[in-house]
């Protein structure tokens, strides 16, 4: 791994200490986890989003980027699947799902994923660059002056 990258995983991770980014990443965590958890769940995911939920990789930024992306691209279908699963008959599954809506709907996380979205995109590029086997260090050396400009104009 490239120092550049490492500092860059390093500032990322750091940024998880935050609590409320803390508790949207953990909220989307188990969110995955019980749709991943029961085959009917996922099925009632499936039909409303098209596809399974991502999984947000702890080491890997761009992989838990994608995935962050993904779910906050999906908001709407994923809280559409929660609400038909909030009115079966069994008890676990309705009682954490009225729970879940409650969460996704909440200030806290709306605006929580939110900035960390935007964050992440700022930084995408540079972290997919730095990933590269070859690596061109005027491009880099670019590459990051860009994405500080952008943090600058933000």
């Amino acid at each position: 791994m490239s120092p550049e990258l490492f500092a860059l995983n390093l500032v990322l991770s750091k940024s998880t200490n935050i609590p409320r980014i803390s508790n949207c990443f953990g909220t989307i965590k188990e969110i995955i986890a019980f749709f991943h958890s029961s085959a009917k769940r996922n099925f009632v995911l499936k039909q409303k989003l098209g596809s399974e939920l991502r999984g947000l990789c702890d080491t890997r930024w761009v992989e838990r980027h994608e995935s962050l992306m993904f779910f906050n691209d999906n908001l709407l279908q994923i809280l559409q699947a929660l609400e038909c699963i909030s009115t079966w008959d069994d008890v676990t599954s309705s009682s954490k799902s009225h729970c879940f809506i409650r969460c996704l709907t909440s200030t806290d996380f709306i605006v929580s994923v939110k900035i960390i979205n935007l964050i992440l995109t700022i930084t995408h590029s540079l972290r997919k660059a730095l990933q590269k086997q070859s690596l061109n260090v005027n491009t880099v050396t670019e590459l990051i002056n860009n994405t500080k400009q952008t943090n600058d104009t933000e």
